[in-house]
């Protein structure tokens, strides 16, 4: 069965914790730069193009305070980014392919950029983890070290899990080895080697299905798991 939030988007624990943060770096913002932060919401309300909001708001970013807030707003942007990035893959991987590649070619490449994704998407919620634990928890909690290591325990443990399918892809053989089981190396020897690589990736049309049904639930319970320690940072945050 599906993931409902790979094809839904990010996961509720993961935007009510945007929310949550992103609402306090704007009050701590207005505190830093009030004039900037009102000439930038006229400048909005009067409809005159984004671009002159960024005009208004140039300079804050000097601000060496708020550093550690951009930061976790980076962060935020950059995972979410990353999400969507993982959805398209699954969704390219069991669509029909395009006119100038062939279906075993066009699932290969999207097997593959699913692997790098999802390795991308393990380091960025740690990342996101880090900062918010020790920006934004550790001042108020006496145990937020311990809320740390328990966090970073459940991504290194998804960390290994997708290490398990991305690197045979990275470091031995991969789906050459499933081809080589139907023969087709057999023929390549005899044929002395004048088998087109186009033909052995027309082998992988054949896993498609099993493939994406692999990755389409590996995802899902890894964006729940994003989801859920997300859902527990909210909680630990500070009043």
């Amino acid at each position: 069965m599906e993931s409902q939030i790979i094809s839904n988007g990010v996961p509720k624990g993961f935007t009510d914790l945007r929310q949550n943060l992103i609402s306090r770096a704007a009050v701590i913002l207005e505190e830093l730069a009030p004039a900037q932060v009102k000439a930038f919401r006229e400048t909005i309300s009067q409809r005159k193009g984004p671009e002159h909001g960024l005009a208004v708001l140039s300079g804050i970013h000097d601000n060496s305070e708020f550093n550690k807030w951009r930061c976790i707003c980076i962060d935020l942007l950059d995972l979410e980014l990353q999400m969507h990035r993982l959805e398209n893959s699954l969704l390219l991987l069991k669509s029909p392919t395009v006119s100038f590649l062939s279906n075993g070619s066009w699932v290969d490449y999207h097997f593959n950029t699913w692997a790098i994704l999802m390795q991308g998407l393990l380091y960025r919620t740690e990342r996101l983890i880090k900062d918010v634990i020790r920006v934004v928890i550790r001042p108020e909690s006496c145990n937020w070290k311990l809320i740390e290591k328990q966090t970073l325990e459940k991504i290194a443990d998804f960390q290994k899990r997708v290490k398990l399918i991305r690197d045979p892809i990275a470091h031995t053989r991969g789906a050459v080895d499933a081809i080589a089981e139907d023969g087709l190396i057999e023929s390549y020897i005899l044929l002395c080697g004048r088998i087109p690589a186009s033909e052995m990736f027309n082998q992988m049309a054949s896993f498609q299905k099993k493939w994406h049904k692999l990755l389409s639930s590996t995802s899902s319970t890894i964006i729940n798991e994003i989801g859920l320690i997300c859902e527990r940072l909210s909680k630990e945050l500070p009043e």
